[in-house]
Formats: C-alpha cells, sequence, structure tokens
C-alpha cells in the first residue's frame, strides 16, 4: 500500500510542476510597436505602369526606415515604350510619413542622381495593410514620366 501512496504522490508532484511550467505568459513583455517609418520598411513587389512606359509586372519598391522617422525608398525601374533598357529608378532621401485613419501616406519632391543622370521630381503614396499604392513623376531633361506602381509586401 505505501508503495501505491508513494507512487500517487510523486505523479501529483510531477503533475503540479507541469502546470507550472505551462503557465501563461503573461509576464512577457509586449513587443516596441512599429513607428510609421519601420511598419513600411521592406520590400514591395508589384506592376509599374505609366503612359510612356512599359507594363512591369516583376517591378520593385525598397523603403528604408531612417533613424529620424522618415523613409528612404529606391523607385523601381521603368522601361520607356520606345527602348528596350530599363532606367533605374531614383533614389529619394528622407521622406516624411503620415499616419491615416486607414494607415499611411507620403509625400516628398526630391533631386537625385539616378543612374548617372541628374533627375527631379515626386513621390506619393498610400499603405494600407500590406498593400502600396505609389506614383512618381521622374523627369529628366525636361520631360516628365509619370508612372503608377501597385503592390504587396
Amino acid at each position: 500500500m505505501k508503495a501505491k501512496q508513494l507512487l500517487l504522490i510523486a505523479v501529483a508532484a510531477i503533475s503540479s510542476i507541469s502546470f507550472i511550467a505551462c503557465s501563461s505568459d503573461d509576464d512577457e513583455t509586449p513587443p516596441t510597436p512599429k513607428t510609421p517609418a519601420e511598419a513600411l520598411a521592406g520590400t514591395w513587389k508589384g506592376t509599374v505602369t505609366g503612359d510612356d512606359a512599359k507594363t512591369d509586372n516583376n517591378a520593385v519598391l525598397i523603403i528604408t526606415a531612417n533613424a529620424n522617422g522618415t523613409i528612404e525608398l529606391i523607385q523601381p525601374s521603368f522601361t520607356l515604350k520606345n527602348s528596350n533598357s530599363p532606367t533605374t529608378g531614383a533614389v529619394v532621401h528622407k521622406v516624411e510619413i503620415e499616419e491615416t485613419e486607414n494607415g499611411y501616406k507620403f509625400y516628398q519632391k526630391y533631386i537625385s542622381n539616378a543612374g548617372g543622370a541628374s533627375v527631379v521630381g515626386e513621390v506619393w503614396g498610400t499603405v494600407q495593410g500590406n498593400e502600396i499604392t505609389f506614383d512618381y513623376i521622374w523627369n529628366h531633361t525636361g520631360t516628365d514620366y509619370l508612372l503608377h506602381f501597385k503592390g504587396k509586401k
């Protein structure tokens, strides 16, 4: 009889220890909320279209978060309809982000050196969840190219 009692006590002790070990994780520190810049940072893949550009369904927009809360973005490359060579998208620095009711929006005028050519332009876009709508004017040698990118992370 003593052997059965000892066995029951041992089983009860082991069971109570395993319940303690499997307690909830309520005491863990919650993750730090992302800043708007961190939320937008990443590689966005989608489609570039434009009046003077060939449609590209494999376009990539890259966004990097800056320590000051702004973003840096690399516009998707595009190919003009009268060309077979892709045009490098500009790098745009210090783009400010505004949080909206449904996500984020941003706008920035820029001057950049894209692929060795001086370009000026504007970028603007909205982000809702993991979807981005991004438009940009790429002006080189006095010609404006309006391009539209729609993509997902």
